[in-house]
């Protein structure tokens, strides 16, 4: 498994929903963060290989029934890392 973080900066019943299937899934270990600075220190520290951002109109744009796009921060110090995110 890959240590993850999660930051959440929407934290409606669907961003809660996405999380809890990154959680539940085998392939990562995911921690969720609200504060996008703990999240930042953990990846420098190596306790996080990368982080998913689920933005603050997540849930307006899903309800809008409009393209959602999260973003994915990988630790660069790994050159597997950037395979791993591209395969998923």
């Amino acid at each position: 498994t890959i240590r993850i973080g999660l930051l959440l900066e929407d934290t409606s019943r669907e961003a809660r929903s996405l999380a809890f299937a990154f959680q539940k899934t085998p392939y990562f270990d995911t921690t969720i963060h609200y504060n996008r600075k703990q999240i930042e220190n953990d990846l420098i520290a190596s306790k996080i290989r990368g982080f998913v951002v689920i933005p603050q109109d997540f849930t307006k744009r899903i309800r809008a029934n409009e393209t959602v796009t999260i973003q994915i921060i990988a630790d660069g110090s790994e050159t597997n890392t950037a395979s791993f995110v591209e395969s998923y």
